[in-house]
């Protein structure tokens, strides 16, 4: 799974306000719902701005013994981004203007990962289904990549692509097909000239980055001194003497997890003769993201300690049995990966015996092949 700079794009995916669209005003919008594991907790709809890190709240609400909530907007909700604040779990969705009445329904442990139900807004559901599908990998980069596309509502299309795919050379098309159809079809937005201007900006560092090169093979591995998940630091250079997989991957990457078990194989057969593994994980938050997460501490707090576990999981899950797993939950902004110039993952590093890089990106059959020849 391809994702790469969104320090960038993922946080002004989530700060931005579109000031066209109608809004609707008779009656306001009604919004009622249920969600299990909830009771007790308030429930907010913030309405997300460009200009301003305080989002105006249009509604809250606080849950009842079953779950159960309702409240009403007055002045009902303009075309835009908006935020769903429950509990310490934030969601982010696509109104178009015309909700009159909408029904939330789900689960409160699911809510960040895209499995509630929104009815009564096309827009709202057309977002959630099709971010669930790729969160739970049932579609890929490709086939995500065409719904941002197909979107009915332009809004809905960038959000897809905002959260989904990755500003490389294979999907900057789709993010400028987006741009061009947001500057056509919302003329009005401050959104559609900014959105280029990212593109622009984007471009220039993935140039930059291609042209430094950072680590070849036949260099010695930068050192990388990152802590695990108990907060032990460990270094990369405390490996030298072994052949070392130095592998960038992170729980939510679909093409990391298909390879684990590959990995997972060839550790088993070669950690007796010298073969270990370093496991830097782009869990975490961007700092774009921590930014605009700054003005709530403890929502911060939660999302980081949300992600830190979901790695831990995936570890799990997955088998990972070597010692060496580290992150600096900073997802993009990850310090090591930046030296490595990873703007993707899956993204693989083979250290011989005396710290150098011997291969990179050796998957599957070539990472056995490769391993088993710096062995003898």
């Amino acid at each position: 799974m391809k994702l790469g700079l969104y320090s960038f794009f993922i946080s002004v995916g989530f700060l931005c306000l579109l000031s066209c669209g109608a809004q609707n005003s008779i009656n306001g919008t009604d919004v009622k719902g249920e969600f299990k594991n909830a009771s007790g907790l308030n429930i907010f709809i913030d309405k997300i701005q460009t200009t301003s890190q305080n989002m105006p709240l249009m509604g809250q609400a606080t849950l009842d013994g079953s779950g159960k909530f309702s409240f009403n907007i007055p002045t009902g909700l303009a075309e835009g981004i908006y935020r769903i604040r429950l509990g310490q779990k934030v969601s982010f969705v696509v109104f178009d203007g015309t909700e009159k009445s909408i029904d939330m329904n789900g689960d409160y442990n699911d809510l960040d990962k895209f499995q509630y139900s929104i009815k009564g807004s096309s827009t709202a559901s057309d977002l959630l289904t099709n971010l669930g599908k790729f969160y739970r990998q049932e579609i890929d980069a490709n086939a995500i990549s065409a719904k941002a596309l197909e979107a009915k509502n332009p809004l809905v299309g960038m959000q897809i692509a905002l959260q989904t795919l990755p500003p490389t050379d294979q999907f900057m098309p789709v993010h400028k097909k987006l741009a061009t159809r947001l500057n056509q079809e919302l003329p009005k937005s401050e959104f559609g000239a900014y959105y280029n201007q990212l593109i622009g900006s984007i471009e220039a560092q993935m140039q930059q980055q291609k042209a430094q090169d950072l680590v070849q093979v036949g260099q010695e591995a930068p050192d990388i001194q990152l802590p695990d998940l108990s907060g032990k630091m460990r270094s990369l250079k405390s490996l030298k003497g072994k052949v070392v997989l130095l592998d960038f991957w992170a729980s939510w990457c679909g093409p990391c997890r298909k390879e684990n078990p590959n990995v997972v194989n060839v550790y088993n057969k070669y950690k007796s003769k010298g073969f270990e593994v370093f496991s830097v994980s782009l869990d975490g938050l961007d700092k774009g993201t921590r930014q605009a997460m700054a003005a709530d501490p403890a929502q911060l707090e939660a999302n980081v300690n949300s992600s830190k576990e979901r790695w831990r999981a995936a570890i799990q899950q997955d088998g990972l049995v070597w010692e060496n797993h580290v992150s600096d939950l900073m997802k993009w902004d990850c310090a090591p990966g930046r030296t490595y110039g990873v703007s993707s993952i899956p993204k693989t590093f083979i250290l011989d015996r005396n710290g150098k890089i011997a291969a990179i990106n050796a998957r599957g059959a070539a990472l056995e092949a490769e391993v088993v020849k710096l062995l003898n």
